[in-house]
């Protein structure tokens, strides 16, 4: 019931704005939400630019929430084609997301597709250790740190750095989980039942703390499991990289965080992760800080080149200019 009175709702807010706009601009998150722009598109005319950020209902399908075959499915995935095909633009924030897009637009529908990538909160720099308040509150022994920050939701597989935790345990290095989720209690439950000293869950932290939190870290992981690739981007990375710290990434060398790891040389990636192969990882680069320190700052450049607001904001503007101002002849000419 709350869900189809949301969804009247914004198409009548939809309606009503559009009539005194060039156009509209919405995202996957509600997922029916681009239903009411389509349908305004066709009632007054007016364009609109779909910013996926979830692919669905590839998301729901491999989180288990429903199942392939249902009839559920097959129509929700009806109505998102109809959405993505509706839109005059397709903002995605991933590579393998693009691919997965592409694949539902069909070839007729290729060009409606633009690949700007997320960024990192703008306050966000790197914090030296020796002035960071919240690495001594949390990590007085001054551990190597392992960092687990952001929702802990079903497409996370965060279970191999709680195995890898059970395998070093008697190394000086800790594993610190920060933030909630449905994963937070089955974490909690293995830690509990391994008896595990070397964890650590934090709640989420103020956001004027964020800039400490993410650079307390020596190492941030950074995870989605593998049937997730394509359907959603874990853009947390983007802060990571921003606060200079390197990625432990748990995901397919292929998804976007894969690649960018990969180009930028600022981190490590396991695939197929299990904990003896995090375990292995997390015990190499704990010995060699130096490396560490040089994919931290790599990460923290490429953050500054590719991945800053105001670089996806130039880029925004530039397909907004063309989406909307074409229309009185005042947009530029379409790439």
């Amino acid at each position: 019931m709350f869900g189809s009175s949301f969804m009247a709702g914004a198409f009548l807010c939809a309606l009503r704005l559009a009539g005194n706009n060039d156009g509209l601009v919405v995202t996957t998150n509600p997922p029916f939400l681009g239903f009411a722009a389509a349908l305004v598109k066709w009632l007054r005319r007016k364009p609109y630019v779909n910013i996926v950020h979830d692919v669905y209902p590839d998301t729901a399908v491999s989180a288990g929430l429903i199942r392939r075959s249902s009839l559920v499915t097959f129509l929700w995935e009806r109505i998102t084609r109809l959405i993505l095909r509706a839109a005059t633009a397709n903002v995605v924030i991933g590579r393998d997301m693009e691919t997965l897009v592409r694949k539902k637009l069909g070839p007729r529908y290729r060009g409606q597709v633009v690949l700007i990538p997320n960024w990192a909160d703008p306050k966000i720099a790197p914090i030296s250790h020796d002035r960071n308040d919240f690495r001594r509150e949390h990590n007085p022994q001054g551990h190597f740190l392992i960092q687990y920050s952001g929702t802990m939701a079903r497409i996370h597989n965060v279970e191999p750095l709680v195995e890898a935790a059970a395998l070093l345990q008697d190394q000086p290095i800790l594993f610190q989980f920060i933030g909630e989720g449905f994963k937070k209690p089955l974490a909690q439950k293995m830690v509990q039942d391994l008896g595990l000293t070397n964890v650590q869950f934090l709640p989420f932290q103020p956001e004027e703390r964020l800039a400490k939190v993410l650079s307390a870290a020596d190492l941030a992981a950074v995870c989605l499991a593998p049937e997730f690739t394509g359907s959603s981007v874990p853009s947390k990375s983007y802060g990571v990289m921003a606060a200079g710290v390197p990625i432990l990434g748990l995901l397919e060398p292929e998804s976007e965080i894969g690649l960018t790891i990969k180009e930028t040389d600022c981190g490590l990636v396991i695939p197929q992760a299990s904990g003896q192969a995090v375990a292995e990882a997390i015990k190499a680069l704990s010995a060699n800080p130096e490396r560490c320190k040089q994919m931290g700052e790599n990460g923290r450049r490429a953050y500054e080149q590719r991945f800053t607001l105001e670089f996806a904001a130039a880029q925004f503007d530039r397909l907004f200019r063309n989406v909307f101002l074409e229309r009185t002849g005042q947009g530029l000419n379409r790439r």
